[in-house]
């Protein structure tokens, strides 16, 4: 049993995805804090039932668990649920930030009442129960939060103002959280999950689009969230922190975080009028869509085949034409255009690894307008292009290494593995003279 002894709090727990993950920590021999104040998936009502049957389920398999029926929407809530798992089983080991409710509307009618409900809820109700029990897993100098986000967050879906604010605001409170707490052994982790439970119920159904995406979702069950959980709160995942993960039914992601994905730099400053006059042949290529998760993730994970490493979801390439027509532009962005031009690359951009051919005074021409930058300004992909190999070492640089995109857009391609005898980094042979 990865998880005997160890002590783990779950809000929300009474059911769906709360439920799974309380019952898989228990079968792997954790004692279970299951704290559910059995309220609506709006928030409202209240009893003791629910997370009480999923204490006696715990108990019939043999485990051990306890019930906690308060709000994590306050302080004083998120210090009872922590005293309730001192008081039973003496310390607190994994913290799983799991309660939540839905309010939805248009951001146009939605009230105060509304929006304070669901950021108190996810955002507050996440940072009570890590702040109480943070200062112990300091002291024990070891613990795991997980904490449940939302691609409703991470990407966007209409009429989800106060959820998506709450479950973004989340990912910033794990962040600091790994970095905080990083020194004392305690890691924190996201989870994005797709599946049915009684809050995706409540989506509208109106249109024959949303009923093909309620009828998609259905099939996506919560139990497929708990082994990613039950991971994270082992003694194997101690390296793994600050991280956002996403399941969706038998997929498993690792989302990107929010970097630069393409930079423009000026010698002399910016105005209005020089942005007008770049930002149509420079950033502008490189907009993020604006679009719903469900637009996004359009695709059905069950036609993934087993033990194959997918790409990102498929998303159309700029065409050589777009390339092509940008280079035409001229602009004087880009160095390689003219050489008169006050734009410098990026003082920030990594730098290209030399040959053993280059001279050590050769000067590096990197276009300040993203081509061949750091960005990979070709691909869509945030990170850059999806891998399902090594990347490429180049000449003159240590193993690992991935060597820069070429110096233009145009007719790029993802890098390939180059390997030689026993998975070694093939060397580049020199022509003989």
């Amino acid at each position: 049993m990865l998880l005997k002894g160890k002590v783990a709090v779950v809000t929300g727990a009474a059911r769906g995805i709360g439920r799974e993950i309380a019952l898989l920590l228990a079968r792997h021999g954790a004692l279970v804090v299951v704290n559910d104040y059995g309220g609506t998936e709006a928030g409202s009502g209240g009893g003791r039932a629910p997370a009480e049957e999923v204490v006696s389920e715990i108990k019939r398999s043999g485990g051990q668990a306890v019930a906690n029926y308060d709000s994590v929407a306050s302080m004083a809530g998120g210090q009872a649920i922590v005293k309730t798992a001192l008081d039973a089983f003496g310390r607190v080991d994994v913290v799983v930030n799991n309660a939540g409710i839905l309010r939805d509307r248009m951001i146009f009618n939605m009230t105060e009442e509304e929006w304070d409900a669901v950021i108190d809820t996810h955002l507050k109700g996440s940072f009570a129960v890590t702040r109480a029990a943070a200062p112990l897993m300091r002291e024990q100098k070891s613990g795991r939060f997980i904490n449940m986000t939302s691609t409703s967050g991470l990407i966007g879906n209409v009429g989800q103002a106060n959820y998506a604010a709450a479950k973004l605001g989340i990912v910033g409170l794990t962040k600091v959280t790994a970095l905080d707490m990083a020194r004392y052994n305690v890691t924190a982790n996201c989870i994005s999950p797709f599946a049915w439970t009684r809050l995706i119920g409540t989506i509208p159904t109106e249109t024959e689009a949303q009923k093909a995406r309620v009828e998609k979702i259905k099939k996506l069950s919560p139990a497929h969230i708990a082994p990613v959980a039950a991971f994270l709160a082992t003694d194997q995942a101690k390296d793994i922190t600050g991280q956002i993960f996403g399941v969706r039914g038998k997929e498993i992601m690792l989302f990107g975080h929010h970097r630069p994905i393409m930079r423009i730099h000026n010698d002399e400053g910016w105005t209005v009028e020089t942005l007008a006059e770049i930002f149509p042949g420079t950033l502008q290529h490189h907009l993020v869509p604006n679009e719903t998760s469900g637009q996004y993730f359009n695709y059905d994970p069950r036609l993934a085949r087993r033990g194959r490493t997918l790409r990102s979801p498929p998303k159309p390439l700029p065409t050589e034409q777009d390339c092509a027509g940008e280079a035409r532009a001229r602009t004087p962005s880009c160095l390689s255009c003219s050489s008169s031009s006050p734009w410098r690359p990026d003082p920030l951009a990594a730098p290209r690894p030399r040959s053993s051919s280059q001279s050590a005074t050769s000067p590096r021409r990197r276009p300040s307008c993203g081509h061949g930058s750091a960005s990979r300004a070709r691909w869509p992909w945030p990170s850059g292009p999806p891998r399902t190999t090594a990347p490429r070492v180049s000449s003159g640089s240590r193993a690992g290494e991935t060597s820069p995109p070429s110096a233009s857009c145009r007719g790029s391609s993802p890098p390939r593995a180059t390997r030689g005898r026993r998975g070694r980094p093939a060397r580049r042979r020199r022509a003989s003279s």
